[in-house]
């Protein structure tokens, strides 16, 4: 089994003055492939779960993007475009995917609407069990690239 994994980690904080602008995820942390291993394998991240959870199953864990910002204001929307899209084109270019495991925590917001269910398009129809690791999880999709 062949699955992508990709993420976006920031805590939104409404009070602040400062928007979490695309540039603020390079400064911070923004990461693809081989990176997101490098980085995060040992960590107490999502993705490190994910990828523990690789290991134990026996399925294979493909990194993607991992964007992360520290807790300031909302998401902009030229933020949220060029993230999700770059990652959505991964998914796309890379595929097919039996399923998606997406690292996104719940207190993060944007200017825009965004759900889990984004990459659906590009993983296959076979994978249609919901799987779930810490408070990410996978989706389950209905077409294939």
């Amino acid at each position: 089994m062949r699955i992508a994994t990709l993420g976006i980690s920031h805590e939104t904080n409404t009070f602040s003055r400062v928007p979490a602008e695309y540039d603020k995820f390079v400064q911070v942390e923004l990461l693809r492939g081989a990176e997101i291993i490098e980085r995060h394998g040992d960590s107490n991240y999502t993705i490190a779960g994910y990828l523990e959870a690789s290991r134990e199953l026996g399925f294979e864990l493909v990194p993607l993007m991992f964007a992360r910002t520290g807790p300031i204001g909302t998401i902009t929307k030229d933020a949220y475009d060029r993230l999700s899209g770059e990652m959505l084109g991964m998914l796309r270019d890379q595929g097919p995917w039996d399923a998606a495991l997406i690292a996104v925590p719940p207190s993060q917001k944007s200017s825009r609407t965004w759900t889990p269910s984004s990459p659906a398009p590009y993983v296959k129809s076979s994978a249609r069990t919901s799987l779930s690791a810490s408070r990410s999880t996978c989706t389950p999709t209905s077409r294939v690239s």
